[in-house]
């Protein structure tokens, strides 16, 4: 969306330092940030997502590549019980306090 408005305010230098550190621990700009709890909209980070993202990326690369190598023929019915067994293993936090998908809950194989 295209920021047509400018907008100053005054503030104390702990309540800006404290909005300023929440935007960083969001990953987002102070606009964005104050623009959001503004408009009563949640701001939800998950930490800890970023080793298993990676983890996820590279299981989905190899898969590809196991694809791949069955549509041209070079191999035939590969063994994926050790991918399902990593997968199986493969945790998200969800919330802080709550449990992680885990198992074949949201991914069905």
């Amino acid at each position: 969306m295209r920021k047509e408005k400018m907008f100053a305010m005054r503030m104390s230098l702990p309540d800006y330092e404290r909005i300023h550190r929440k935007a960083e621990q969001a990953g987002m700009s102070m606009t964005g940030f104050l623009t959001l709890s503004a408009l009563e909209k949640s701001i939800v980070v998950v930490n800890g997502l970023d080793n298993a993202t990676a983890e996820l990326k590279a299981i989905g690369r190899n898969l590809n590549q196991i694809t791949t190598l069955c549509n041209m023929g070079k191999i035939r019915c590969p063994d994926l019980n050790e991918v399902q067994k990593v997968r199986r293993g493969v945790r998200f936090p969800v919330w802080p306090d709550g449990p992680g998908l885990t198992d074949g809950n949201c991914l069905r194989g």
